[in-house]
């Protein structure tokens, strides 16, 4: 997909997808996330990584049921799809399965959801269950109805809400593995000042205060986003995406950042509406 705020090219072609996934599992990253909803992307790494390397990990997502209670036949549908993705995918066993929205679990009947993937990982079809989710509110809700193994959520310099309330500790307390997205805010926090949207004016002293605190430091912007979420010590793996090689040679070369999170406590902003992109009205 022609995917992110500060994407300007495009979706990216097969051609650089290769160069992207072989650059990727030299450099010790073999853990893929992907969805049935993001376009053509599983058809795309189906056709690409088994000539790119070998023992991908992926993670992908359950469709969204729009039912208002899940039936059996939402469940035949979950079911369905991971067939269809596994085919795509030319893998015989996926690392995760996450419902892709969290509230699908909260309908009634939704615990079935959890309770079907459970069955499907007893057959091997998936090593670990779990959930992409949004906010405090559903991880407690989440935890008083299922037993999962992993989840995934947004987490970045300016959006410290799940460190704030300790919900990351209460999920590293369940033993749960955490990835953590949107480290870059979908590459907001990469862009140039000058370049960046007027929705985004009423924060622009908290974007400037994370560019300040890169020069500060002798750091790119890329090398403090990343190194935030890579040094809080709940986070198992950071989500990044790239449109390009040369994102990615980038993003490797600042992994080994190491700063203390609690110095950027000065960041965090709290308003969805900055740090939701759901929430967001560009021009």
């Amino acid at each position: 997909m022609a995917y992110g705020v500060s994407n300007t090219s495009g979706q990216t072609n097969l051609n650089e997808v290769e160069e992207i996934l072989t650059y990727a599992f030299s450099h010790g990253i073999s853990t893929l996330d992907t969805a049935m909803a993001y376009g053509s992307s599983e058809e795309i790494l189906g056709s690409t990584i088994h000539q790119c390397g070998d023992n991908w990990e992926i993670v992908t997502k359950t469709p969204h049921f729009k039912s208002a209670e899940i039936t059996q036949k939402d469940l035949d549908t979950l079911k369905a799809s991971l067939d269809n993705s596994r085919e795509k995918l030319g893998k015989s066993s996926l690392y995760g399965l996450l419902v892709h929205a969290c509230d699908d679990l909260f309908k009634p009947g939704g615990w079935r959801l959890i309770s079907c993937m459970e069955k499907l990982k007893d057959q091997g079809l998936v090593n670990k269950v779990g959930v992409s989710l949004y906010c405090s509110g559903q991880i407690d809700k989440l935890l008083e109805c299922c037993s999962i193994d992993l989840v995934q959520l947004p987490l970045n310099i300016l959006d410290q809400r799940l460190i704030e309330s300790g919900h990351l500790t209460k999920l590293k307390n369940k033993n749960i593995e955490i990835h953590a997205r949107s480290a870059f805010l979908q590459g907001l926090l990469l862009m140039p000042l000058d370049k960046i949207d007027s929705w985004f004016s009423p924060i622009r002293n908290m974007l400037s205060g994370f560019h300040q605190a890169a020069l500060d430091r002798d750091i790119t912007v890329l090398q403090l986003a990343l190194g935030f979420v890579s040094n809080i010590k709940e986070v198992d793996k950071v989500v990044v995406g790239v449109n390009n090689l040369d994102q990615l040679r980038e993003i490797v070369a600042a992994t080994d950042i190491n700063i203390d999170v609690v110095d950027f406590k000065f960041l965090s902003v709290r308003d969805p509406a900055f740090i939701n992109p759901s929430k967001w009205k560009l021009k």
